[in-house]
């Protein structure tokens, strides 16, 4: 299922990428979306998604955002299961993010054009732990 996630990045530092075991580039973010009031005045709870960036993707993200950056993504929504530091058994869903940027609505951007990629975007079923054949990763069109 691919996903559109626009909201305010939420770390306390810029974020900086990770490598997998076999040296691709990854990192994951945490998005914050801010809902307006509802028709009665009162403030609807902040939606957290979590947003995973793979290679070129990641090594031109990190180093750029500062909290409260706007971003806009999209790409697949993946559902992954682990056991967190006291033995719990728990299901997070992440956006694997097929593009990535910041938003101009109340930001003004400097872009530096990257003229020849390092490597393909596309996530592949080697990005991820769980069983590939589970989601398709072709979009539905």
């Amino acid at each position: 299922m691919f996903a559109f996630v626009s909201g305010n990045y939420g770390g306390d530092t810029t974020p900086g990428c990770n490598y997998t075991r076999n040296g691709t580039p990854v990192m994951s973010i945490d998005v914050a979306e801010n809902y307006a009031p509802d028709n009665n005045g009162k403030q609807r709870p902040t939606q957290w998604h979590r947003i995973v960036v793979w290679r070129d993707l990641a090594e031109h993200l990190g180093g750029t955002l500062t909290k409260g950056d706007r971003v806009i993504a999209y790409g697949t929504v993946r559902e992954r299961s682990y056991e967190d530091r006291t033995g719990v058994d728990r299901t997070i869903k992440e956006l694997h993010a097929q593009d990535i940027g910041l938003s101009v609505r109340w930001n003004t951007v400097d872009s530096n054009r990257d003229t020849a990629p390092k490597s393909d975007t596309t996530v592949t079923p080697d990005d991820f732990d769980g069983d590939p054949a589970e989601e398709s990763m072709e979009p539905p069109f």
